[in-house]
């Protein structure tokens, strides 16, 4: 159990780690910008459908590859990044998302059935559930607020603590799935407040896409800079944190 889990320690770590991560593993940050600046250089031309698929391909490489760099930086290894280790790390990522999917598919049935059962958006999909709670009023807009609510907090929850997954793949040589929700048990909110707080450079991105003009076109490439150089370290940074706090407990076998 991680009931001990320090909130502050694990940022600390994932923003000091995000400060030199430009440092500490430049290749990996070329790597992940690299990435995202893919769909923006694509759409300059016309490609066609082999040529989109390859495409795909490749910028889920890299992405794999940068995030793979990372972790290993974040644990004061070698940039360098085997082919096993970026093997491992999919194969936990494709799990774990996996896992992820099918407890989303089960809110999503436990949310449409309620919005049908108390004739809010019945027979509709998420997107209208979701709709209803906002242009509809009384007592069972309510529960159904509440439910999405309690939904996103349990996806939000789950998703924090299935990062410590990563960072244990590297260190054990191992493939680590849903073993690392066993190693952060009893941590409560604390993974989810400290991946919100992980993601701050990401919802200021959001943010500032509403007030920036549709025709500027080099808020891309910075958008490209920031994601490489700066989220997706905080975010490595943060998932290696919080796998340190279970080192007490071990993740289990």
């Amino acid at each position: 159990m991680a009931a001990g889990l320090s909130l502050r320690t694990t940022l600390s770590e994932a923003y000091r780690f995000a400060a030199t991560a430009w440092r500490r593993a430049p290749v990996a940050c070329g790597l992940m910008t690299a990435a995202m600046l893919m769909p923006i250089l694509a759409g300059m031309v016309v490609m066609p459908d082999w040529a989109v698929l390859f495409l795909v391909a490749l910028q889920a490489t890299l992405i794999m590859i940068g995030w793979t760099g990372f972790l290993r930086a974040g644990q004061g290894l070698a940039e360098r990044t085997p082919v096993p280790d970026v093997l491992r790390v999919l194969a936990s990522g494709l799990l774990n998302g996996l896992f992820l999917a099918l407890i989303l598919i089960v809110v999503g049935v436990v949310l449409l059935g309620v919005a049908g059962a108390t004739g809010l958006a019945e027979g509709d999909d998420l997107t209208m559930a979701a709709q209803a709670t906002i242009t509809d009023g009384g007592w069972k807009t309510f529960v159904l607020l509440t439910l999405e609510i309690a939904a996103l907090l349990l996806l939000l929850t789950l998703s924090s603590r299935l990062m410590a997954a990563g960072p244990a793949t590297i260190a054990e040589k191992r493939v680590v799935s849903l073993a690392a929700l066993g190693a952060t048990r009893g941590s409560g909110l604390k993974p989810a407040a400290g991946l919100i707080a992980s993601l701050v450079p990401l919802i200021l991105l959001g943010l500032s896409a509403l007030i920036t003009p549709i025709d500027v076109q080099w808020i891309d490439w910075v958008w490209a800079g920031v994601l490489g150089f700066i989220q997706a370290p905080l975010l490595a940074g943060f998932a290696t944190g919080l796998w340190r706090t279970t080192q007490g407990q071990g993740i289990p076998e």
